[in-house]
Formats: C-alpha cells, sequence, structure tokens
C-alpha cells in the first residue's frame, strides 16, 4: 500500500563537512520540516578526504521549526558497518519515501529506499545493487518509473524500475551504461597511496584524469529523455539520450555529445 502523500511538499540541500540534508514539509505539525540527514561514516572508502570526523550512524531525521531555527531529533537509523556513507538521498516527488545511496569505492554501492513517516520513523522498503562503486548521485525520470544512479569511482551510471504506487524497486538494474567499456579503473585506491580526490593540485588532476569519474546526473526540465553527466575525471559533460526508457529490456545510454566544462565558463 502506498504511503499516504504529505498535504505539501519541499526539498532542500544544506551544505555540510559530512552529511547531507533534505527536508519534507508535513504541516500537520506546526507547518515543521522534517529533515532527513545522512552521513560520512568511513572515510577510507571514500575518493576525497572529507573535513570533520566519521559519523557515528547513518541516518537521523530532525524535526526542523522554521519559526526559531531549533531542530529536535526524533529518529537514528542505520547501522554505519551496514550503511556506509550514504552520501546523497532523495526525496519521491510524490510519495512519503526517501532514497538513500551508499558511496564506497571498494565494493559495488546500495541503494536504499525508505518510507518515512510523519513521526520520523523510517521504514526499509527496498534495497538494490547500484551496479558499481562509490554511488554518489540518484535521480528519478519524469514518469517516476525509474531512478537513474551515478556511481563516481568506476563512473558508470545505471537505471532501475520503480512502482510507480508505492516507490519501490520492482527489480534489478535494467541498464547499465559504462564509458570505461569495461576496462578497470586505472587509479589507486586513496588507502592505498592514491590520490585525494579533494585536492587540485596538478598531481592530483593529474591522477583524477585517468579514468572517467561520472558525478551527477540531469534530465533535461522538457521531455526529460537527455541526461547531462558532468565528467570530474575527463572534464566533460556528455549528453547521453536515455533511448527506449520505458522499455526495460532494451532502455540504454547512448552518448550524443560532449561538452568541454571549459565552454561552460
Amino acid at each position: 500500500m502506498a504511503p499516504k502523500p504529505f498535504e505539501s511538499y519541499s526539498k532542500q540541500f544544506l551544505p555540510s563537512n559530512s552529511m547531507s540534508i533534505e527536508s519534507v514539509s508535513e504541516p500537520s505539525y506546526d507547518n515543521s520540516d522534517l529533515f532527513f540527514v545522512s552521513t560520512y561514516s568511513d572515510f577510507d572508502k571514500l575518493a576525497h578526504g572529507p573535513r570533520g570526523t566519521e559519523a557515528k550512524n547513518s541516518l537521523y531525521v530532525y524535526r526542523f521549526n522554521p519559526s526559531d531555527g531549533s531542530m529536535l531529533l526524533l529518529n537514528i537509523d542505520g547501522d554505519k558497518n551496514e550503511v556506509i556513507n550514504p552520501a546523497f538521498s532523495r526525496f519521491h516527488p510524490r510519495l512519503n519515501v526517501v532514497y538513500t545511496c551508499t558511496e564506497d569505492i571498494e565494493n559495488n554501492g546500495v541503494i536504499l529506499a525508505y518510507s518515512i513517516n510523519a513521526d520520523g520513523a523510517l521504514k526499509q522498503i527496498g534495497k538494490i545493487d547500484a551496479g558499481g562503486t562509490s554511488t554518489c548521485y540518484i535521480t528519478l525520470d519524469k514518469a517516476q518509473k525509474h531512478l537513474l544512479a551515478v556511481n563516481y569511482w568506476d563512473s558508470t551510471l545505471c537505471v532501475i524500475p520503480l512502482s510507480t504506487e508505492t516507490g519501490e524497486f520492482t527489480g534489478p538494474i535494467c541498464s547499465l551504461y559504462d564509458p570505461k567499456h569495461g576496462n578497470k579503473v586505472a587509479s589507486a585506491l586513496k588507502k592505498l597511496g592514491g590520490c585525494n580526490h579533494s585536492n587540485n593540485d596538478d598531481s592530483t588532476i593529474k591522477e583524477r584524469q585517468k579514468d572517467p569519474h561520472s558525478h551527477a546526473l540531469v534530465l533535461d526540465p522538457f521531455v526529460g529523455c537527455i541526461a547531462y553527466v558532468p565528467d570530474l575525471g575527463k572534464d566533460l559533460i556528455p549528453a547521453c539520450a536515455l533511448e527506449n526508457l520505458m522499455d526495460l529490456v532494451t532502455s540504454s545510454f547512448i552518448p550524443r555529445l560532449m561538452l568541454p566544462m571549459s565552454s561552460m565558463s
């Protein structure tokens, strides 16, 4: 059964040293907001080096009072050894469902789906392999029938089918695009002598540019069939056509256009 949608909805990301935050408005509690906080819990498994300290838990839900700026902790969830570095989260635009992905350069990322109640309680309703390492970005297609995920370390992109009624995963990955064409990542892991991708000195840039590193996926606002994918390794923004996205068997990413990042400045 689909969770009952809140009467109004808002989404916001706030910068933080080791966490990403989204908010969902729930007016029955004095127009307060629920803040879903995901954290970095294991720095050794990241390509970059965050400031601050590792979080003790993976997920937190707060109630935010807009009248005075106060926040009340409602719920702590997610074992840090199982939900590793849930660095990016996305609310479903229509349902009371939130998705989060784990960022791990050693193992394939995991995408988790939770139903979220007005009191901050979370119920896991899905868990699925992200098809690549260091999953860093997730979004939904315009029809809300697919979740699209970006894996930073090996640069793969994937499409996962969703239920339009509940927001749950309805199957495994139905399409995967690898810009490396099956080749292994050339760079070494940070803990094995590789570079810290947070740095921007010449040696780090040279090392990072050995491989493609997809970092986001933004669908065009008109028909939602062109995906723009910033690549922090090759310094390009590939534009990919999502052909036959509604056909789960034949859906695929077909590169059509490469825009140098320098041309955007």
